[in-house]
């Protein structure tokens, strides 16, 4: 998978020596792609990503992909709040219907309160990887690069934030 993210990637001549840059991945990250351009809107940091030549769609996807395959399962942060048993799991993936999340059917066969499954949502959201993650995790970008490109990530967030309050 990580082999197809990387020949998925856009390669582009950054005027640095073969050695000192990745495959696949620009080494001027304040610079966008001459083919697109950054839209002047607040934007995931994914897209930011995309806007900046950094990589393409199949790798943001593969990332989002690769983020919500390692995330804790709800049902099991319930079991280790005492919550929830293995049968009461069972029950509800059984009983849901597909448009309803595993909280919503939970809530509606009274084995969780709302607020109950707010709380599992939270903890799910704190142990979920970063989506930036994926990328050193991958190999196809430092730990180093992935700051600055979050620095610059917020640093155009910002900016547009305040053009616009400015407007």
């Amino acid at each position: 998978q990580a082999a197809r993210a990387k020949q998925a990637s856009p390669r582009r001549q950054t005027g640095q020596s073969s050695s000192s840059r990745r495959p696949g991945w620009t080494a001027n990250y304040q610079q966008a792609s001459p083919s697109r351009q950054i839209p002047p809107r607040k934007l995931l940091f994914g897209h930011y990503l995309f806007y900046s030549g950094v990589t393409n769609w199949q790798t943001i996807v593969n990332a989002l992909i690769w983020q919500r395959t390692r995330r804790p399962r709800l049902g099991e942060i319930g079991k280790s709040f005492g919550w929830l048993t293995s049968s009461d799991i069972v029950h509800i993936l059984k009983s849901r219907r597909l448009s309803d999340s595993f909280g919503c059917s939970a809530v509606k066969l009274g084995l969780l309160t709302e607020n109950q499954v707010r709380l599992m949502v939270f903890k799910q959201q704190r142990q979920q990887k970063k989506f930036g993650e994926y990328f050193v995790h991958h190999k196809l970008l430092t730990h180093s690069q992935l700051e600055q490109l979050i620095k610059n990530f917020r640093y155009h967030n910002t900016s547009v934030s305040i053009n616009r309050q400015a407007s």
